[in-house]
């Protein structure tokens, strides 16, 4: 049997097995019901009184611990035998007092108590999060040993143990068990990003490059990006061994996938091109498309006429029909649709009218949230462009100052119990082409998530970005501002022997890159 036949036949039956015994749980204990003052008591357990108790003491001695061990007993009936051990460890790691969880972890040891197997993961969790990036690897065999014991007592791990136990060996010399434990992992579930991450950094510590892009990849067409531990491992490993040409690997793997670079891995990047003397800066672009640093113009990537065609074809599979969107609406509003968009001519503009009207809120009056969309549409109307405004029925009452102005001058499709706009904003969009302008503040990344494709899921979000106007404000004279579409597209770009890379949003600057040459400064 084909084994990735075999694996989707082991994932399904250990899905069905947990979606009985998930159903079994809730049935005969209502599990599954949410309780404000029991979520309210669990969130002050963990944030303060535990915390608190082991946190505030002075831990020394067996003694110490016996006595925390007993107050956390004796004051809450959530903590048993079972699980104070593992609660510990979590608020040691929470507090990154590494130090005092190993310490816990040495009187378990001297009181021979029988570690259960979350209080494992928590210490396996323990040793990764104390040794990553340390030179010497403390309690390596132990922890070795540790696994050995468990792979003889568990034939096949569960995620979450697979998950922790990756992450701690990963940083051993006994790294190569990660990749059976990830072929274990991906029985029961997609393995996630800090796994990719964790295994492909092992790869590159340990010379295995080939083998650690490819689990880049795989993370990397799931859908998710991987971590930056990964990349920090793959520029310490090759720093003094072709730095350049490793690190244009990176940069189009970058490029590829449109990731952005955390401030750290920035950083880094600029600390290992300045000690090559090479001239590497941080700078900025904001409604121009040209760097502050080197004056090179970046560049806007358009989607070719195979890749829109892709993109639409997808979307409508994925989104519109395979969301069922068209059954929440009544037959006779389906009816009315197909016919509208069976005749339906290219527009330049398609606008979300509800979108734009409750730009200052749904609390407005008729008369402001007409005048709003009145105003946006005057504005394309101006510029000669054809418009198509979507909206609700309820709009044929309001103000006729307002609403008989946008009625002449634009194309409209109304609806009177359509729950979900923004599928036929983008069926209508699509069907116009290309180039067609889309006003609407939704950033619509729940339709971006439906595509399972990474590549389609770039082109979705290329083509939004370059394509969507946001509706910031109307002043009172009816001229309209928007938050317009960059000039350039915010991927990795390399042109003229200089790299430029966009960094990740932090603290709502979203204008931040990276100037890197390899040329002398």
């Amino acid at each position: 049997m084909n084994i990735n036949v075999l694996r989707s036949f082991e994932k399904t039956i250990f899905n069905l097995c947990n979606i009985y015994r998930f159903t079994c749980v809730r049935s005969s204990t209502n599990a599954s019901i949410r309780h404000p003052k029991i979520e309210k008591e669990n969130k002050s357990l963990t944030e303060d009184f535990v915390p608190n108790t082991i946190l505030n003491k002075r831990i020394k001695t067996a003694h110490d611990w016996e006595d925390v061990r007993h107050k956390l007993l004796t004051s809450s009936k959530q903590i048993s035998q079972k699980t104070i051990d593992s609660i510990i460890l979590s608020v040691c790691i929470s507090a990154k007092n590494y130090d005092l969880g190993f310490a816990y972890i040495d009187f378990l040891k001297q009181q021979k108590v029988n570690l259960g197997l979350a209080t494992v993961g928590k210490y396996f969790k323990l040793f990764y999060l104390a040794n990553c990036g340390n030179a010497a690897i403390r309690n390596e065999d132990e922890i070795y040993s540790l696994y050995k014991s468990m792979r003889a007592q568990f034939k096949v791990f569960d995620a979450v143990s697979c998950e922790n136990i990756i992450h701690a060996l990963s940083i051993t010399r006994y790294w190569r068990e990660c990749l059976q434990l990830l072929d274990e992992m991906r029985i029961t579930c997609d393995p996630n990003r800090p796994t990719y991450s964790v295994i492909a950094a092992a790869c590159f510590r340990n010379g295995a490059e080939d083998l650690g892009w490819q689990f880049l990849n795989e993370c990397a067409n799931s859908g998710n990006p991987p971590l930056s531990v990964a990349y920090l491992a793959y520029i310490d490993a090759y720093e003094h061994n072709e730095p350049l040409k490793r690190m244009e690997v990176l940069f189009s793997f970058f490029r590829q996938y449109e990731i952005e670079c955390d401030i750290q891995v920035a950083n880094r990047l600029i600390g290992l091109y300045q000690n090559l003397n090479l001239n590497a800066k941080h700078t900025s672009f904001y409604n121009s498309a040209k760097c502050k640093n080197c004056r090179t113009t970046l560049r806007k990537s358009e989607l070719t006429e195979s890749e829109f065609e892709a993109l639409k074809d997808a979307i409508f599979k994925n989104i519109i029909v395979g969301s069922n969107v068209f059954y929440k609406s009544t037959p006779a509003e389906l009816e009315q649709f197909k016919q509208f968009t069976a005749n339906m001519k290219s527009y330049d503009v398609v606008i979300d009218g509800l979108n734009v009207a409750y730009t200052v809120g749904t609390k407005q009056s008729p008369h402001v949230l007409s005048f709003f969309v009145k105003s946006v549409v005057k504005h394309f109307v101006d510029q000669n462009k054809t418009v198509l405004l979507l909206g609700r029925t309820h709009m044929n009452t309001w103000p006729k100052s307002n609403w008989a102005y946008v009625t002449e001058h634009c194309d409209t499709f109304l609806t009177q119990s359509l729950s979900q706009d923004d599928p036929y904003l983008l069926y209508c969009a699509l069907h116009c082409g290309v180039n067609t302008i889309i006003v609407s503040r939704d950033l619509m990344r729940g339709h971006v998530f439906k595509l399972a494709d990474v590549k389609l899921k770039t082109s979705f979000n290329r083509w939004l970005v370059q394509n969507q106007y946001q509706l910031l404000y109307v002043n009172s004279q009816g001229k309209v501002n928007f938050k317009y579409p960059l000039p350039y597209t915010r991927s990795a770009q390399m042109s003229n022997g200089i790299w430029h890379l966009p960094l990740a949003d932090d603290g709502g600057n979203s204008n931040m890159w990276m100037c890197l040459t390899s040329k002398a400064s």
